[in-house]
C-alpha cells in the first residue's frame, strides 16, 4: 500500500512541477503580451502628444483637445495606428516642415501631453471632425468638407456625406490639416 501511496505522491509531484512549469511560461507570455500592450499605447500617447504639440501648442485646452479629437477620429475611422495616422504624407503640415520631431518647449509639450490624455478620456466634443485648419486660412479642400465649428485659432471639418450616407472620399486624398 506504501508504494501504491508512494507512487501515487510521486506521480502528483510531477505533474504540479509540470503545472507550475507551463503556468510559468503562461504568465511570462502574458506579462510580455501586456508590456507589449502598455508600449503601444505609451507609443500613442506620444504620437498623439507630438501632433498636438506641433499643430496647437499655442491653443487653449479645448482647441488642443479637438485637434487630438481629430486625430483619433482619423486613426479609428481608418483602423491604423496613430503614429501612422500622424506620418501620412501632407495630413499634418508639421511632418512635412520639421526636421526635428522634438519639442523645444518641455512645458508645452507637458501640457499638450495632458490635453492628449484628456481626449483619450472624454467623448468627441468635435462631432466626428476629422480636418481642421488655421481660421486664417481657407484651403480648397474645405469646399468637399462640412464646418462643424471652431475651437480657438482651428476650424474643424468632416468629410460630406452623399445622398446614400456614405462619405464623399473625393477629397481623403487632398493635402489636408
Amino acid at each position: 500500500m506504501n508504494k501504491k501511496k508512494d507512487h501515487l505522491t510521486s506521480h502528483l509531484e510531477s505533474l504540479h512541477s509540470s503545472l507550475n512549469v507551463r503556468t510559468s511560461i503562461f504568465c511570462s507570455a502574458t506579462s510580455r503580451m501586456k508590456e507589449l500592450k502598455a508600449m503601444i499605447l505609451l507609443e500613442g500617447l506620444l504620437w498623439l502628444t507630438l501632433n498636438v504639440y506641433h499643430e496647437a501648442r499655442s491653443e487653449p485646452q479645448i482647441g488642443q483637445i479637438a485637434v487630438a479629437h481629430v486625430t483619433l477620429n482619423r486613426a479609428n475611422e481608418k483602423r491604423l495606428p496613430i503614429k501612422e495616422v500622424v506620418q501620412e504624407p501632407h495630413q499634418f503640415s508639421w511632418t512635412v516642415k520639421k526636421e526635428s520631431y522634438l519639442p523645444d518647449d518641455p512645458k508645452a509639450f507637458l501640457m499638450c501631453m495632458r490635453s492628449a490624455y484628456l481626449a483619450l478620456q472624454t467623448s468627441d466634443f468635435t462631432q466626428g471632425a476629422t480636418h481642421f485648419h488655421l481660421a486664417s486660412v481657407e484651403p480648397g479642400w474645405t469646399a468637399e468638407y462640412t464646418f462643424l465649428d471652431q475651437y480657438g485659432s482651428h476650424k474643424f471639418y468632416k468629410q460630406k456625406h452623399t445622398g446614400n450616407g456614405e462619405a464623399d472620399i473625393a477629397g481623403a486624398t487632398r493635402k489636408n490639416s
